[in-house]
């Protein structure tokens, strides 16, 4: 277990989600959740939206702290404000903490083409730009066999993720599938507090 027990696996999500991250933090140093400071802020997970954030604070190899926001987005079409949510996140932090803040957006839609990673805004020769990292979990449904076959426990959640949305109006399938990922779960030999903890 790394830092605050609800991070118990966020090294995991690093590795398979933000690969990047992953190799500049130092992992020994453990990790913080900033839940008060994205309160602070007006941001705060909206279950009831499907929007779900996070605020970490982690530590790189060169000991320098760094700030990192976790987005879910859960939605089933394109958000036209979505690059200006993002934006906003980014300078009501700044605006009260002075922390450069890394985000990633996780999104969940089916929309093949929308892959909104940049805001901008342009008067007058002025521009205000600001982007982000994005993943986007239809793009492992070619992969699943490799992530089947991975001891992270993310790659099970990804597939998981993946059968909810092709199972969304068959509700047969969708306990299938839920069957099948317990099975998964028992496969990888986890003890079952780990098993219960990623169901």
């Amino acid at each position: 277990m790394e830092g605050n027990s609800k991070v118990i696996y966020l090294k995991d999500f690093f590795e398979l989600c933000w690969p990047a991250a992953f190799q500049d933090i130092n992992r020994d140093q453990g990790y913080e959740m900033l839940e008060q400071e994205l309160q602070a802020v007006g941001i705060q997970a909206e279950l009831g939206t499907k929007i779900v954030d996070k605020l970490f604070k982690v530590y790189l190899n060169n000991s320098q702290e760094q700030w990192c926001l976790c987005h879910l987005e859960i939605q089933s079409s394109p958000e036209a404000n979505f690059p200006e949510r993002m934006h906003a996140y980014d300078y009501r932090i700044y605006d009260r903490y002075q922390k450069n803040v890394a985000s990633l957006a996780v999104l969940t839609d089916t929309h093949k083409n929308w892959r909104p990673n940049r805001y901008v805004r342009r008067i007058w020769g002025s521009e205000t730009t600001r982007t982000y990292e994005i993943i986007k979990l239809m793009d492992f449904k070619d992969q699943r066999e490799e992530l089947m076959a991975s001891d992270n426990p993310f790659a099970l959640v990804i597939l998981a993720q993946l059968a909810a949305t092709e199972t969304a109006d068959d509700q047969e399938l969708r306990l299938l599938s839920k069957l099948q990922f317990a099975c998964y779960l028992h496969s990888h030999g986890w003890d079952l507090e780990k098993r219960r903890s990623l169901y």
